[in-house]
């Protein structure tokens, strides 16, 4: 699994939803698709919350520091499974960089 640019205090890169790709909050805790190829994926609650704020406009360590504050848990593990989780995403087409 890729491993984005060393997590926490690296910070400079920021991402998005890949074109074609939906997400949608439920109470479970969510569902991720791609079209045109209708692949579905089931996420945890704190995956829906990495994705709800990877908008494009937040680094990974501003969503890494987000996080941490929320689920009350070091930056230093959060970082690790967001790096991964991204890295993931992004090697499936389902996360791009944006523009720096």
């Amino acid at each position: 699994m890729e491993q984005l640019n060393g997590g926490v205090g690296a910070g400079a890169q920021t991402f998005r939803l890949a074109k074609g790709v939906r997400f949608r909050r439920e109470n479970f805790g969510g569902l991720m698709f791609q079209r045109p190829v209708a692949v579905i994926y089931g996420l945890t609650s704190s995956a829906c919350r990495t994705l709800e704020l990877c908008d494009g406009t937040r680094d990974v360590e501003s969503v890494v520091t987000q996080m941490s504050d929320e689920y009350r848990v070091s930056k230093e593990l959060v970082a690790e499974h967001v790096n991964a989780f991204l890295g993931e995403l992004r090697a499936r087409g389902f996360v791009e960089l944006t523009a720096q």
